[in-house]
């Protein structure tokens, strides 16, 4: 199932109040093409670049099961579109005839095996050759996926849930998108310069990041979670 938010229109609204010091801000203060519209299948642009620039679409929350269509390459591995794999419970070679042959995919006679990590689905573990399959007119022993176009089908669940970093990161890309649609509004919490707190002092605003001061503008904010999320391997393929 797609998903076209991250975040709440109650998480946005809680978000911006604080940021502007607002108590009457509401969410519907933000046009649909940044905010989205998740009700109407309607991402917004903040949730797009979010995802663009992560290459990679969080869900929120794990759970459904996803259906793949890879090619075979006659060899015993294959990689799975998204890392880690959490289950697969179906695999299925489709001839050329169409006819399907599953996989034995639970013990004693398991025949696929998978590093959840990594992503990569194998035959022949530890070079164990497995009984051999009819496909079209060719007999197969298999120990290797038969090269062919989405001839290989596996159903399963993938991926992880959203971290909470994905959150912030389309509330502050939201923030910073508004910050240009409506500067009158929105620059005059981001050109903050100097705040104090007792005996500290944070400078806000400035470009670049000095980390002896450990000053920091939003847009080098944004690069430095950027850099903590959590890496996921994907591959070039589409769920149906």
């Amino acid at each position: 199932m797609a998903i076209y938010t991250y975040v709440t229109n109650a998480e946005i609204t809680e978000f911006l109040i604080g940021v502007l010091n607002d108590a009457t801000f509401v969410y519907t203060d933000i046009p649909i093409i940044i905010r989205g519209d998740p009700d109407n299948s309607i991402a917004g642009s903040a949730f797009d670049y979010v995802n663009q620039r992560a290459d990679y679409v969080f869900d929120d929350p794990v759970g459904a099961s996803k259906t793949y269509l890879l090619n075979g390459d006659g060899s015993p591995n294959l990689f799975s579109p998204e890392a880690p794999i959490l289950t697969i419970t179906e695999c299925v070679i489709i001839a050329r005839d169409d006819t399907e042959e599953d996989i034995t995919l639970v013990n004693p006679d398991k025949q696929l095996f998978w590093d959840s990590d990594t992503g990569l689905i194998t035959l022949t573990p530890n070079g164990e050759v497995y009984y051999g399959i009819e496909y079209g007119s060719t007999y197969y022993t298999l120990s290797v996926f038969p090269a062919g176009l989405e001839n290989v089908r596996i159903v399963g669940t993938f991926g992880i849930n959203a971290p909470p970093i994905i959150k912030l990161l389309q509330m502050l890309v939201m923030f910073k998108q508004l910050q240009f649609q409506q500067p009158h509004k929105y620059k005059v919490a981001g050109n903050l310069v100097r705040e104090q707190i007792g005996r500290y002092e944070y400078q806000l605003g400035v470009l670049g990041f000095d980390s002896s001061s450990k000053t920091a503008s939003l847009d080098t904010y944004i690069d430095m979670l950027f850099d903590q999320l959590p890496k996921i391997n994907t591959y070039a393929y589409e769920a149906i």
